[in-house]
């Protein structure tokens, strides 16, 4: 499968949240079509973090791992997740929608 185009970096600009969730849809169809997915996690960990961007990158740099979630693929997108989908404070939310 070498002609599948690659996937254009995160835009950490805009609705951040919502580019997010799209950049990690087309990442998860471009891991299937591109065979990605069959290959080892570390090689996977090098091919998402290479796609994602030098923005995000520095983002994925302020992360911690434990020693066993060193080259993993799910950690490292549950911590962008948790990144770019902060849980909502619902006082604050109940607040703004009486005002």
């Amino acid at each position: 499968m070498e002609n599948i185009q690659q996937i254009g970096p995160l835009k950490l600009h805009g609705n951040i949240a919502d580019n997010w969730q799209l950049w990690k849809q087309r990442w998860n169809l471009y891991s299937k079509a591109s065979g990605t997915s069959s290959k080892t996690e570390d090689i996977q960990v090098t091919i998402f973090l290479h796609l994602i961007g030098e923005d995000a990158l520095r983002t994925y740099n302020t992360f911690t791992f434990s020693e066993s979630e060193v080259d993993k693929i799910k950690p490292i997108i549950d911590r962008f997740d948790a990144h770019f989908n902060p849980k909502k404070n619902k006082n604050i939310s109940k607040y703004r929608f009486s005002i």
